[in-house]
């Protein structure tokens, strides 16, 4: 929205609600209970894709600044959720020996990340600003419903293991 309406104001403005609303959600989401991949792609990732399709929206009907405002603060509780909920699921998935390699490596993995989507996103963006953010939400969404397929994925491994002990410790 800086960029259609030219204004450096209104930048610092939408990074001050994307901020605050991520530092808010880190500390609110870091002292919750939630399951961490279930937390992660849902309002990590899905959410990311809902707050792009808002602001990409907000582009398409020329909505003003509040529609566009509520897709920066949903963009920015989505990266309170994935930078709060990635290290938690790295530090249960790796050895703790080798804990500082593995959050290391989910870090270098992020910039990456992170560099490739932008040049792809800016690249899209200067031919057509609602593809740009439609490419963000399809993306994001692709994100969580991989996620969420590794989540039931994980919940059917639990649950076969778990019968498996229980008919071979009721087996004389």
């Amino acid at each position: 929205m800086a960029e259609t309406q030219a204004s450096a104001a209104l930048g610092v403005l939408t990074f001050g609600i994307y901020l605050g609303f991520s530092s808010i959600a880190g500390y609110v989401l870091g002292s919750s209970a939630l399951r961490p991949i279930r937390a992660l792609w849902t309002t990590g990732y899905a959410l990311a894709g809902v707050g792009s399709l808002i602001i990409g929206i907000s582009y398409l009907v020329d909505s003003g600044l509040l529609l566009f405002y509520m897709g920066a603060a949903a963009l920015g509780i989505a990266t309170g959720a994935v930078e709060t909920f990635e290290p938690v699921l790295t530090s249960y998935l790796v050895r703790s020996g080798d804990l500082s390699g593995g959050m290391g490596l989910l870090s270098m993995s992020r910039a990456l990340g992170l560099f490739v989507s932008n040049v792809i996103m800016g690249v899209i963006f200067t031919a057509d600003q609602l593809d740009s953010y439609l490419y963000a939400c399809v993306t994001a969404i692709l994100g969580a419903g991989i996620l969420a397929l590794t989540e039931h994925w994980l919940h059917r491994q639990k649950t076969i293991a778990s019968d498996f002990r229980s008919k071979a410790s009721s087996e004389p």
